[in-house]
């Protein structure tokens, strides 16, 4: 004998209409797990690199499907997803700077300097490898490695380049008051210095001529003698 049929317990037109996201047309109703938020803000993170545009933008056009059933129906899983794309905010900005400029008030010039040697000195390895692989004979792995060093010294170069810039130039030199002679030429000598380094740094990315590094070397050391007063 069939059972007699309760209208109580059949679906609702209320309960069935809760079965799709009312934000996405066509959305099906899902468990919404962690996977699919933080795949979509590492494809985020991942596309906004290869395309250079801003993260928060190619964020909002990868997770447009998730948004809506996420912060109606699960808004502590957004937590995830915006921490990913902090995370990937600030890893983009680490290699920009060669100092925090909160001010934190931690400086280490001796380190700096030591630092900048040995841009200057990778700068100087990188240059005589491009030199000497030019006259390679096997095309393939001169190709490489020619992309490598050059790669090498453009990076090195723009290292030191935001040292000059970032440390030095905008929170170590100070300008001088303008009744202190002695102070405003100490001032203009070491700007002098700094933006001869900037432009030798400059010159290193594009060519390969060793002298740079000579001169950059008597340029550092100088600045070094007059800055640190020994």
């Amino acid at each position: 004998m069939t059972p007699p049929h309760h209208p109580a317990s059949s679906p609702t037109p209320a309960i069935e209409a809760n079965t799709r996201n009312p934000h996405v047309p066509g959305f099906p109703k899902q468990r919404l797990g962690i996977l699919p938020i933080v795949a979509a803000a590492a494809r985020a993170a991942i596309l906004a690199r290869k395309n250079r545009i801003c993260p928060g933008f190619q964020f909002a056009r990868t997770t447009h499907r998730y948004l809506p059933l996420a912060m109606t129906r699960r808004p502590f899983l957004l937590m995830p997803l915006f921490a990913a794309l902090l995370l990937n905010l600030s890893s983009g900005m680490r290699d920009a700077s060669a100092h925090c400029q909160i001010p934190c008030g931690i400086y280490d010039d001796p380190a700096r300097f030591t630092a900048m040697l040995e841009h200057v000195a990778t700068i100087e390895k990188s240059m005589a490898q491009i030199i000497e692989l030019a006259s390679s004979d096997d095309s393939a792995a001169r190709a490489n490695q020619l992309v490598r060093w050059t790669l090498n010294k453009e990076q090195h170069a723009d290292e030191l380049a935001a040292i000059i810039t970032h440390y030095f130039m905008a929170q170590r030199i100070k300008p001088a008051p303008e009744d202190d002679s002695a102070a405003a030429e100490t001032y203009a000598r070491h700007l002098t210095q700094l933006h001869q380094m900037l432009v030798l740094a400059m010159k290193s990315k594009q060519s390969t001529e060793l002298t740079h590094c000579d001169t950059l070397r008597e340029l550092i050391s100088s600045f070094q003698t007059s800055y640190l007063g020994n």
